[in-house]
């Protein structure tokens, strides 16, 4: 039974944040994972996290209703309907939210919270909806390097189109004075100043000592840009927008910035890893295209059923456009169903793994054989499960530079020599091959689907 006791976990834990600041590469991305390690002071319960998880998603579904009522001042038939469909019903959804260690989650949450508070300064000009936009962006920048182009690049879309007088209650460059430019582009550059801030401490904290090291975060391995049904409608939803507003018949608006943002936004995914619609990383972008499928439908399909047939039956029609939508996505390599039955069986490959290697540990030390346990980069560290197995050292291997560190037990803290029986076991890296060099020297001894190189443990010859 649970009491409000279990739910009191705090202590400071110097490793959370040494894990996100330890990069000597480009990347910069110091609030990532904090809010999981924020959770943990409350309870250790990752039931209860995934709850936390669930609630995100749920209000990320509730903003984008009110940004696109907000933005449309209309209220379209299932809109929230149509809303939790789409945006549940995709791959980088299940990615994101069935595995808790992606920082892509709250970075969602706060860009729809950033947008929805932005359009309503738009609005109103409120000092405290300005406040809030200016910290959620300052926030969701920490959260991923390029987090940035989803904060920043809107202000400064928002900026261009107002000077050439395309966004409604912005003056143009000809109608303005030093006065008006900061009373009507405040926050703008407020916005543009925090982007320049993050500049700094990205130069300084992680730029000049990368390039000291010698170090890049651009993956070197051969780049892929694979999109879907929702890539291209986001293309084409651009393109629509773009060419009535070059015709001046209609104006820009705060959905348009984002637009842009995430297209900028999918082409620095791909510079440093690759960009796949259907993974985690896309989620922001996918988030977006929901927004433009809600717009569409509240501005130029759903006032044309509506005059042509009742309410509920126009509701009908979106959430059954939407279904089809879904189902277009079991064309594609990732969807859905089958993004949730790989994130399944990863888990339960991982857990597996883990607890093979906890019995057989024991059966060792049982015959009163010594443990020598490596592990080299993963999910799973000292820290992570690791130091609950029964070991007598737990050495790390660094593949970057082939070097084993004792962590652990005997002799913590000195380097270590691979000795003929030592254990190395791989839960969830399916590259083992390139971390450990001499992979040669040891023989498999479980694994736990054949087909997987992750799930793997090995003995040294």
């Amino acid at each position: 039974m649970i009491r409000w006791r279990h739910f009191i976990n705090f202590s400071l834990r110097h490793y959370f944040i040494k894990e996100t600041m330890r990069r000597n590469d480009f990347r910069f991305f110091p609030l990532a994972h904090q809010d999981l390690h924020l959770l943990s002071w409350f309870t250790p319960y990752v039931k209860v996290w995934a709850i936390v998880s669930l609630v995100e998603l749920i209000a990320i579904v509730a903003l984008c209703c009110r940004f696109i009522r907000r933005l449309t001042q209309k209220a379209a038939p299932s809109l929230l309907l149509m809303a939790t469909l789409l945006m549940l019903f995709q791959p980088s959804t299940a990615t994101a939210f069935f595995q808790l260690i992606y920082s892509e989650r709250i970075l969602t949450l706060l860009l729809i919270g950033y947008a929805v508070s932005y359009l309503a300064y738009q609005e109103k000009q409120q000092e405290s909806t300005f406040l809030i936009t200016l910290l959620l962006a300052t926030l969701g920048i920490f959260f991923k390097d390029i987090a940035p182009i989803m904060f920043i690049l809107p202000a400064i879309f928002i900026l261009i189109l107002g000077l050439a007088g395309r966004i409604k209650g912005k003056p143009s460059y000809r109608e303005l004075t030093s006065n008006t430019f900061f009373k009507h582009y405040r926050l703008e550059l407020w916005l543009t100043g925090v982007g320049v801030i993050f500049i700094g401490c990205f130069t300084i904290l992680s730029l000049i000592p990368s390039l000291y090291e010698g170090d890049n975060a651009f993956r070197e391995h051969e780049k892929i840009f694979e999109i879907g049904t929702r890539y291209i409608g986001l293309l084409v939803f651009i393109s629509i927008r773009s060419w009535r507003i070059v015709q001046k018949q209609n104006q820009g608006n705060l959905l348009d910035a984002l637009n842009f943002s995430a297209l900028f936004y999918s082409i620095a995914v791909y510079a440093f890893t690759g960009f796949r619609d259907g993974s985690y990383l896309a989620l922001p972008v996918q988030m977006i295209v929901v927004l433009d499928a809600l717009y569409a439908w509240t501005i130029w399909v759903s006032p044309y059923l509506s005059k042509r047939m009742r309410e509920n039956s126009v509701g009908l029609i979106g959430s059954t456009a939407c279904t089809l939508l879904i189902g277009s996505d079991f064309f594609q390599k990732e969807n859905f169903f089958s993004t949730v039955h790989d994130v399944s069986q990863q888990q339960v490959i991982w857990e597996n793994t883990y607890n093979s290697t906890r019995r057989r540990l024991k059966n060792a030390r049982s015959n009163g054989e010594e443990i020598n346990l490596i592990f080299t980069d993963s999910w799973f560290t000292r820290k992570r499960h690791l130091d609950k197995l029964p070991f007598n050292r737990l050495v790390y291997l660094d593949p970057g530079k082939n070097t084993y560190i004792v962590q652990d037990g005997e002799g913590t803290g000195k380097a270590y020599t691979p000795q003929s029986g030592d254990f190395l076991i791989n839960i969830d890296r399916e590259n083992i091959d390139e971390l450990v060099h001499d992979l040669d020297q040891y023989k498999k001894i479980y694994s736990a689907k054949k087909d997987s190189r992750a799930g793997t443990l090995y003995r040294r010859k």
